[in-house]
């Protein structure tokens, strides 16, 4: 009967074009979604006939059921809401970092920083020196924590562990800056693409998947060793090369706000 009802009054009023463009189905099909009966229809439409001389606008449709999930933004917003109420603490910040390194020798160290301070003269940068200490090469970063996360601990000593990798020379003669912010990473990258040192950085990440550690064992990896940090931006340019044997690479663990670098474990490669 609503079905009759509808269609009747479509063909009678054909000078309305509200709801021309659609048949009677799709009209009652999109009223049922909304809980509105086709009877409650043909009663708006029967009762507005004479109001409106332009034709019965449809009835309010809702802008979002309650079955609609909310855009990111307001999820996001939802989210700080309830960090701010009784029950909802906010995450803490990390405290601690976890990497794998290898450090150079003591004599590489000193070139290392011999060409720090004659890049920084030549190109008259602003950015101090690290210390000799903490030259390093980054193998893998595990994260950022609220906390020494001991599992992660055990995990990659686990890793470092089930390698037997022999001994092999490094060698950095390229200097450039990385990134695209403020303070960039003035670095001696290697020249090669089939370096001793990509291979085992490839091995320990292999290492590090086995061991439930996947999620950092990042495959895209640059040898480098940073040097400062600066604004200016250098373009790759060669260098003296600076060279030495790496026979262990190193767990660290770092506490941040602190430049404090405490080795959790020490790994020695044959050879």
């Amino acid at each position: 009967m609503a079905l009759e009802v509808c269609c009747r009054h479509q063909a009678v009023s054909g000078r309305r074009r509200a709801w021309s463009g659609y048949s009677c189905e799709v009209v009652l099909r999109r009223l049922a979604v909304r809980n509105t009966s086709a009877l409650q229809y043909a009663s708006f439409m029967t009762d507005t006939r004479d109001s409106d001389t332009n034709g019965p606008r449809p009835p309010a449709i809702p802008s979002r059921r309650k079955h609609d999930v909310a855009p990111p933004a307001a999820r996001r917003r939802s989210d700080e809401e309830q960090s701010c109420l009784p029950g909802f603490d906010p995450a803490p910040e990390p405290t601690d970092r976890l990497f794998f390194a290898m450090f150079p020798s003591d004599r590489a160290a000193s070139q290392l920083s011999s060409h720090a301070q004659a890049l920084r003269a030549e190109h008259r940068l602003q950015g101090q020196p690290l210390l000799d200490s903490r030259f390093q090469v980054t193998l893998f970063h595990l994260g950022d924590h609220a906390g020494l996360p001991q599992d992660v601990v055990r995990h990659a000593m686990a890793a470092a562990a089930s390698l037997s990798e022999p001994a092999f020379p490094v060698n950095f003669d390229r200097a450039l800056s990385f990134g695209r912010t403020h303070s960039l990473p003035l670095v001696l990258k290697d020249s090669g693409d089939a370096s001793p040192l990509r291979a085992f950085h490839q091995s320990l990440g292999n290492a590090l998947k086995l061991a439930g550690l996947g999620r950092w064992a990042n495959a895209n990896f640059t040898p480098h060793v940073t040097l400062l940090y600066d604004t200016e931006l250098l373009l790759e340019h060669p260098v003296e090369p600076v060279r030495w044997v790496a026979d262990e690479f190193v767990l660290v663990h770092s506490i941040m706000g602190q430049t404090r670098h405490v080795p959790l474990g020490r790994w020695r490669l044959r050879g």
